[in-house]
């Protein structure tokens, strides 16, 4: 994902996944001119394929693609790019089918015939919980690098027996006082 500039929406790379070509040219015509880019295959086959050569960070998958299920697609999509959005597009709406969608990890559902604000408004909510869930992984790290996380062993049953005492009361305000000799920490 790249930014397009300074309070813009961050540059998507999106799968379009339609047997029908006009609404590919239509969804193509409406991203790009929001600065994404996208790949429209026809088929499961296909845009498997593509998952394996690049990362997507969104997809729209159709719920019919001749005679697969698009539903079928969303698990190994996810499974090559677990962080990718996907939205389902149907000419044939169900609360079922939508549900299920969302079940197998589909993030939204829109029906055919779409408008373009309708996209826009998908792509736009899926490019800010992308930028979202990248910095929260950037603080993780930052935060693992700055408070690594300490380890102490010890073979010797009493160090052990304080040891899971002062696990136990750590998130409490309690104060602990551990007395014995020091050379428990030493032994292996």
């Amino acid at each position: 994902m790249t930014m397009k500039g300074e309070g813009s929406t961050p540059a998507l790379n999106i799968l379009i996944v339609d047997d029908e070509a006009d609404i590919c040219k239509t969804l193509a015509v409406c991203l790009e001119s929001r600065g994404h880019r996208m790949i429209a295959v026809s088929n499961g086959k296909d845009a498997q394929l593509e998952t394996d050569r690049q990362v997507f960070d969104f997809a729209f998958v159709d719920l019919r693609l001749g005679t697969e299920n698009g539903l079928d697609l969303i698990p190994p999509i996810l499974g090559a790019c677990p962080w990718i959005k996907i939205v389902v597009i149907t000419a044939y709406a169900s609360i079922n089918t939508a549900v299920e969608a969302m079940r197998r990890g589909a993030t939204d559902y829109i029906p055919k015939p779409f408008t373009p604000e309708q996209v826009q408004l998908v792509t736009d909510r899926a490019a800010t919980v992308r930028s979202m869930e990248q910095r929260i992984a950037t603080l993780k790290e930052d935060l693992g690098r700055l408070h690594p996380k300490v380890s102490f062993t010890s073979q010797h049953p009493g160090m052990q027996r304080a040891m899971e005492l002062a696990r136990q009361v750590a998130a409490s305000e309690a104060v602990v006082l551990l007395r014995g000799p020091s050379d428990l920490l030493h032994s292996q």
